[in-house]
């Protein structure tokens, strides 16, 4: 059994020829290199809503510091 799923694609003929030119350059299929750069922006989505998490816990913890309730 297949993990993928086909899915047709319409895209402006600049991103097209950007991929184009990406799999060349990385000697790989257009496809992989559309898997890429998603998988890339996942990624970074990821980080920044971890980053996110971490802020308001710094905050959280800051202010109870300010408070005196963090010791």
């Amino acid at each position: 059994m297949k993990n993928t799923k086909q899915l047709q694609l319409r895209l402006p003929l600049d991103v097209k020829s950007w991929i184009e030119g990406q799999a060349e350059a990385n000697a790989a299929s257009q496809n992989s290199e559309i898997v890429r750069s998603i998988r890339e922006r996942m990624q970074r989505e990821s980080i920044e809503a971890i980053r996110a998490e971490a802020n308001a816990i710094q905050a959280h913890a800051d202010a109870l510091e300010a408070e005196g309730m963090g010791e």
